[in-house]
């Protein structure tokens, strides 16, 4: 019997969005934990001011995508603020602005970060626990 295995991570990334997904990740984890949290807020803002395009609703799902890719190979701990440091990176690689958001939820009560697009939150899915932001980039 022959198994068969089944990607769940979506569409496959064009090349260039996954170097681009890497490049990021690696920059997100380096600068989160070699720098205080200060100069990590001024590289986004630093890549949210160099970033012409706002990244649409189709845009960001593919930035994700890729991101969650390359996220996937890490062995080490990859929770919200690397990844939605790390998608914000991508996005200003790729010339696409998200807003780099820092903050929480309730209900349970947790600290959260995330990145929005135009139309919002990209990639939550829990629409009965609002996001409520501390600091948006």
């Amino acid at each position: 019997m022959r198994v068969r295995r089944v990607d769940t991570a979506g569409p496959p990334a064009s090349p260039g969005r996954l170097a681009a997904a890497t490049v990021g990740f690696v920059i997100a984890l380096a600068a989160l934990r070699l720098c205080p949290l200060r100069v990590c807020l001024a590289l986004a803002k630093a890549g949210t001011a160099l970033t012409p395009r706002p990244a649409g609703a189709g845009e960001a799902e593919a930035i994700l995508a890729a991101r969650d890719r390359v996220a996937r190979l890490y062995l080490g701990r990859s929770a919200c603020l690397e990844n939605s440091l790390a998608a914000h990176l991508t996005g200003v690689l790729v010339r696409r602005r998200f807003t780099w958001c820092l903050g929480c939820r309730f209900a349970p009560c947790e600290a959260h970060a995330w990145v929005e697009a135009q139309d919002g939150p990209v990639g939550e899915e829990a629409a009965d626990r609002p996001l409520y932001a501390a600091i948006r980039i």
